[in-house]
């Protein structure tokens, strides 16, 4: 209850001052107060104001219920905490509990998920706790909040009461196991039935051993950080965390020069726009959603990108065509206003997706071509115009110029070879007969 409590102190009508601000409309207002559960205010008028509750079922339906007043008319008004009891009360019939799914309290997770059972002896659970609350100060909020969500979801139920000094190979086993077998959801799906290995495709198997070598590497910090700080004697735990090799990633697919002018004509403004952006810049939409006007030119002939996934901020150099579309976008605008927006006015999440989708296939793009190949694109064409490999990575913000090598690697020898081949000297030692 404690948790709801604290769900509840952001409730956005808690208050009947709150509830009188909120304007007329056929819909009501939600709050979530647990996984699939919400309390809401139902105000379509100046004479009707009612406390109303609803669920989520297994169909992804939802189905709603009056509690009672919220401001008072002809009867008392109920309180928040009043309308949350009846709606509790509700939630609880074995009718409505039956239907419904799995309540659990929103909010995100904020901390390892591990209780230590007894101090005197280290486990991967408390070392992970200590890990991640440096993480904390030390990694982006969206990078530590991955890790915590990872943690929290793979690790602590295989190994977090385990103590390092039992922590063993067949610990590391049983991670990959459950990691390889384990089919990817999203949002409020539920857990899937575990997936054989011999029925995943390369590609498939690919990305969850990619997975489980991110998990490895949060092992490993921890145990090296507990090393570091005096908890472990030796670090001979460490060596333990082994990361899976991985096969070479699918090829990525780009487009032409033709295909480009083609595929924007089809764009409306927005996403126009933020097609033209990622074709100058190489970056992600999620990186393109968070520039502001001034983090145009802010420190040269280019733009600045703010801290992503997991990597640091860093500095895009542009073309002149490419900042003369920047400079044009940013001019008469504040300083924090965002450049890209949806045609709502929102900040670019995944809005783009359909409308991306349309007009590839308007223009005969394969299908599979998604709007991160805009940045295959940008990474292609730049090694077809001789750029070394080391100043595309830095422009893609890859961690490593090895991860460049992986995914572009096979164009950039293509180009080797047809450098050496018309361009060495010819020194005619070798003459047919």
């Amino acid at each position: 209850m404690l948790a709801l409590k604290s769900r509840l102190a952001e409730c956005p009508f808690a208050t009947p001052n709150d509830i009188r601000s909120l304007k007329y409309r056929e819909n009501p207002y939600f709050f979530g107060i647990m996984q699939g559960f919400h309390i809401g205010i139902y105000r379509p008028d100046a004479v009707t104001c009612t406390w109303i509750a609803r669920y989520l079922n297994p169909e992804k339906k939802y189905r709603q219920h009056a509690l009672g007043p919220a401001l008072s008319f002809n009867a008392p008004a109920l309180s928040l905490d009043e309308a949350v009891r009846r709606a509790l009360k509700w939630f609880s019939d074995p009718q409505v509990n039956i239907q419904a799914s799995k309540a659990r309290v929103r909010g995100k997770t904020t901390e390892v998920a591990y209780c230590p059972i007894d101090h005197s002896e280290p486990t991967i659970g408390s070392i992970l706790r200590t890990y991640m609350e440096w993480r904390k100060i030390s990694a982006t909020p969206k990078g530590f909040y991955n890790a915590l969500v990872s943690i929290n979801y793979f690790i602590i139920p295989v190994m977090g009461n385990v103590t390092v000094s039992e922590f063993s190979n067949e610990n590391m086993r049983t991670l990959a196991n459950l990691v390889l077998s384990t089919k990817p959801r999203s949002g409020f799906e539920a857990h899937k039935a575990p997936q054989d290995m011999s029925d995943l495709t390369p590609d498939d198997l690919r990305k969850r051993k990619r997975t489980y070598n991110v998990l490895v590497g949060y092992i490993k910090q921890a145990l090296q950080y507990a090393y570091d700080d005096g908890v472990l004697e030796n670090d001979r735990k460490v060596r333990l965390a082994r990361r899976l090799s991985l096969s070479q990633p699918k090829i990525p697919k780009f487009i032409s020069v033709d295909q480009c002018a083609a595929l924007i004509s089809q764009c409306e403004g927005c996403l126009r726009n933020l097609v033209k952006a990622a074709l100058y810049t190489g970056c992600r939409v999620g990186e393109l959603a968070k520039i502001t006007a001034a983090d145009v030119g802010a420190g040269g002939h280019g733009v600045q990108i703010g801290p992503f996934k997991y990597g640091k901020g860093r500095f895009v150099f542009l073309s002149d065509e490419g900042m003369r579309f920047f400079e044009t976008l940013s001019e008469n605008r504040n300083s924090d206003d965002l450049l890209f927006m949806s045609p709502l006015g929102k900040p670019w999440r995944r809005q783009h997706n359909r409308p991306f989708n349309i007009a590839c296939a308007n223009v005969g793009i394969p299908p599979e071509f998604t709007f991160h190949g805009l940045r295959h694109t940008y990474a292609s064409h730049m090694i077809m115009q001789r750029v070394p490999l080391e100043v595309i990575s830095q422009q893609l913000g890859h961690r490593s110029i090895l991860t460049t090598f992986q995914y572009y690697g096979h164009l950039a020898d293509k180009f080797r070879e047809d450098e050496i081949r018309s361009k060495s000297i010819n020194f005619g030692l070798c003459r047919e007969h």
